[in-house]
């Protein structure tokens, strides 16, 4: 067959030729020298096509293969460090494999911070305090009685002016200060750790119906030896406050739609552990924190902007901003005053400022930066 008229094509292992051989080589009757560039090119291309996606697919499989051999390595590295350095030998308190009874609920309290509640005994306090008091105002009044004697009896009446006590000298006053100081330092004791124990604050409904459930459920203790979970109003929390309003409020409706839904985003792994084979939840206390501070932030950025987009977007008459402007001033109030726990000056200063934001773009609007009265 004639060559003329015929492409050429590569064959397996064959390199498509230069372009500078093809924009060399003669021109026969039928083919241009420009149309065999074009071919090669194409051909070039498929080429180029066909190795690069080789390439892509072949990088795919090393990189999810080096990938899964680094994780098993990773793996392996981290296992030889627990044994070189003994972690795997650190223990891990379940209070399921504790002895039921003391050891048990014990174990439980100390699960989580939140259970470490106790009993105040404020009543007991108060009952102990109020003895003393009786005891100290009884032997104040004789004192005073012993005062008044010594003054109108000259034998007696140095008592009033010395403390040196001599021998054969009636010693009563004496013994009765002696008294009086032991039963005021015990006194005194007393008062300073029933204030130091209501100090802690009271803990919350939620935390006492918790540790009184599990009670309830397991039943740890005889009957009878944990009636002390009934006073519920007499457990103070040694954690303290030191939840945000919004972390109270995210655990007080966890079990409630729709907020039940953020219960798998409060749980790590160490919590699942935890709650493995029990009734029990536990939730992270830094994730608590996160979910709450983002509600805090949102309400925040919330009460800010909301005025602002209705006073600036919405065209009103100047009597309907001042009442917007009023309404959003007591809501910020309201709202900084339960989160704050109605400390009175963080709400006049926060007010005072957000009061001071208001009225400062009122003023811009007033003066024809944006919509004051409804378009005629």
């Amino acid at each position: 067959m004639d060559v003329e008229g015929v492409r050429h094509r590569p064959t397996l292992g064959q390199h498509p030729p230069a372009l500078a051989d093809l924009s060399s080589a003669p021109t026969t009757s039928g083919v241009t020298a420009s149309g065999l560039v074009e071919d090669a090119l194409q051909v070039q291309e498929d080429t180029e096509l066909k190795d690069s996606f080789v390439k892509i697919n072949l990088r795919r499989f090393s990189t999810t293969f080096a990938s899964r051999a680094t994780s098993k390595e990773k793996k392996a590295q981290e296992e030889l460090l627990n044994e070189q350095w003994g972690y795997h030998k650190l223990i891990k308190e379940n209070y399921q494999e504790a002895p039921r009874g003391f050891p048990r609920l014990a174990a439980f309290v100390s699960s989580d911070e939140d259970y470490e509640i106790y009993r105040g005994f404020r009543t007991l306090h108060n009952r102990v305090i109020h003895h003393r008091e009786v005891e100290l105002t009884e032997l104040e009044k004789r004192l005073t009685e012993l005062d008044k004697s010594d003054e109108h009896n000259p034998a007696t009446s140095h008592r009033l002016r010395r403390i040196k006590h001599q021998e054969g000298w009636d010693g009563e006053k004496n013994k009765l200060i002696d008294d009086i100081e032991l039963k005021l330092k015990n006194y005194v004791k007393l008062v300073q750790r029933h204030a130091h124990m209501q100090a802690f604050g009271q803990t919350t409904q939620r935390t006492h119906k918790s540790l009184y459930n599990w009670i309830w459920q397991t039943k740890p203790l005889v009957p009878g030896e944990w009636d002390f979970i009934r006073y519920e109003e007499d457990f103070v929390s040694i954690k303290g406050d030191k939840s945000s309003y919004f972390e109270t409020f995210l655990q007080d409706r966890l079990q409630s739609w729709p907020w039940k839904f953020l219960k798998p985003l409060l749980v790590t792994d160490r919590e699942r552990e935890k709650a493995k084979g029990s009734r029990g939840e536990y939730y992270s206390a830094s994730r608590l924190k996160f979910w709450g501070g983002l509600l805090l932030v949102l309400t925040t950025v919330g009460i800010l902007l909301t005025p602002v987009f209705l006073l600036f977007l919405i065209p009103m008459s100047r009597s309907l901003m001042a009442v917007t402007a009023s309404i959003f001033i007591v809501l910020f109030s309201v709202v900084v005053s339960v989160i704050t726990g109605a400390q009175v000056y963080k709400v006049f200063v926060s007010t005072a400022t957000y009061s001071a934001i208001v009225v400062m773009f009122l003023g811009n609007i007033s003066e024809g930066n944006g919509p004051a009265t409804p378009p005629i």
